[in-house]
C-alpha cells in the first residue's frame, strides 16, 4: 500500500498523527500499572456499581455515611465505566481501557474542528501536536467525565458556529442535543459550553438580530436533554451542591509559559495578528472563548477562591487553534519573503 500517495490523496488523515501519538503515550501507564490513573476514578467506579446494583439512582447511600447524599455527578460517564466493565467484567479493567481511547478521540476532537474552522490540514494538525507542550496534557490521559465532555466540547462548538454561520435550525438542534449530553456527562464542562456560545450569540448578533432564534434553538435543545437526568434531581433534592474537594488553587500569569506551553504562547500570539485583523465569525469564536476563560480563571485576583488550574484547562483548545493559525501565519509570511521552504521546515 501505497501510503504517500493516499496521504497526498487525502491529506485529512494527517490530523490522526496527534491522536495516534497521544493514544500511544497513554498506552504506556495504561499496561504498565495494574490500576488506573488518578484518585477519582475509585469514586465513579463506585458510582458505575451503584448504577449496576440499583439501577440509575439519584442517592448515593455509602458516600458521606451514615446519611448519604443526593448523587450530583451527571451519569453519562459511569454509565459508559459500567458498559464497558460488564464486557471486560472489571470496572477498574474497563477504566484502563478507556485511558488511550478517550485521549485518542479527544486529540482527534481537537485537531478536526480546528481543521474544520479554518480549513486547514495545518492548523489542525498542529493545533493537535501543541496539546503536548501543556500541563493539562496530564489530565488528558485521565479516564474521567472531564475527559469524555471535552470530546464533544468542540464538536458543539463547531457546531452550533455552523448553525450561526449558515442560519440552520438543524445545526443548532444537533449542537444543541450533544451539549445536552455534556450536561450529562461534567457540569463544569456544560457551564463553561453554555456561556461561551452564549456570549459569542449576544455579540454576533449586535449585526444580525436574527442569529438569537438559532441560540434559542440550541439552548432549549441543550435543556431539553439535559433536563433527561437533572429534572428528577433537582425535583427531588433541590440544587445540590457536595461539598469538599480540591482547595482552591491559582495559576499566575507568570505561570503561563509552563502550564500551556511557551511554543504554544508564542504561536499562538503569532496566530492573534492575523485572527485580530479578519475578525471572521470563526476569529471571533475563537478570541471570545479565550478571552472569556482567561477572565474567569483569574477571579482569585478579585479574591473570588477558584481553582483557576481547572478552568484554564478549559483555555487550551482555543488556544491551541490560535497556535494553529499562527503556524499557517508563520509559514505565509516565510513564502511571502522568499524564505527557503527547507529552513521553514528545520525551523517547525
Amino acid at each position: 500500500m501505497n501510503y504517500p500517495q493516499i496521504l497526498r490523496e487525502k491529506p485529512v488523515l494527517l490530523l490522526l498523527v496527534p491522536a495516534l501519538a497521544a493514544f500511544f503515550i497513554a498506552l504506556i501507564p495504561t499496561l504498565k500499572y495494574q490500576w488506573p490513573l488518578g484518585g477519582d476514578i475509585f469514586y465513579h467506579v463506585h458510582l458505575a456499581k451503584l448504577y449496576l446494583e440499583q439501577g440509575l439512582v439519584y442517592w448515593d447511600p455509602l458516600t458521606s455515611a451514615p446519611y448519604g447524599r443526593p448523587i450530583s455527578y451527571p451519569p453519562v460517564f459511569h454509565l459508559s465505566l459500567l458498559s464497558v466493565g460488564l464486557i471486560f467484567r472489571d470496572m477498574f479493567t474497563a477504566a484502563r481501557v478507556l485511558q488511550p481511547v478517550l485521549t485518542l478521540f479527544l486529540f482527534l476532537s481537537f485537531a478536526y474542528v480546528a481543521y474544520k474552522l479554518y480549513e486547514s490540514v495545518l492548523v489542525g494538525v498542529t493545533a493537535g501536536f501543541f496539546i503536548f507542550f501543556s500541563v493539562v496534557f496530564q489530565r488528558f490521559i485521565l479516564p474521567g467525565p472531564e475527559n469524555l465532555a471535552l470530546i464533544l466540547f468542540p464538536l458543539v462548538i463547531y457546531g452550533f458556529y455552523l448553525s450561526t454561520q449558515n442560519k440552520s435550525y438543524k445545526y443548532a438542534s444537533i449542537s444543541g442535543i450533544i451539549a445536552g449530553v455534556v450536561f450529562l456527562t461534567h457540569t463544569l464542562s456544560a457551564f463553561f459550553l453554555f456561556l461561551v456560545t452564549s456570549i459569542y450569540a449576544i455579540l454576533i448578533s449586535l449585526k444580525d438580530k436574527s442569529i438569537l432564534k438559532y441560540w434559542l434553538v440550541f439552548v432549549v435543545s441543550t435543556f431539553l436533554v439535559a433536563s433527561i437526568w437533572w429534572a428528577p434531581l433537582l425535583i427531588k433534592y433541590g440544587l445540590v451542591f457536595n461539598s469538599g474537594g480540591d482547595s482552591p488553587y491559582m495559576v499566575s500569569l507568570l505561570s503561563y509559559p509552563k502550564f500551556f506551553g511557551v511554543l504554544t504562547l508564542l504561536f499562538a500570539f503569532l496566530g492573534a495578528i492575523p485572527m485580530i485583523k479578519r475578525r471572521s465569525r470563526q476569529d471571533l469564536l475563537i478570541l471570545t472563548f479565550l478571552i472569556f476563560i482567561l477572565l474567569v480563571s483569574n477571579l482569585n485576583y478579585l479574591g473570588v477562591p477558584i481553582l483557576s488550574n481547572r478552568f484554564l484547562t478549559f483555555a487550551l483548545f482555543p488556544l491551541v487553534v490560535m497556535a494553529g493559525v499562527g503556524v499557517k501565519y508563520f509559514k505565509t509570511v516565510i513564502e511571502e519573503k522568499n524564505i527557503s521552504r527547507k529552513c521553514y521546515g528545520i525551523f517547525i
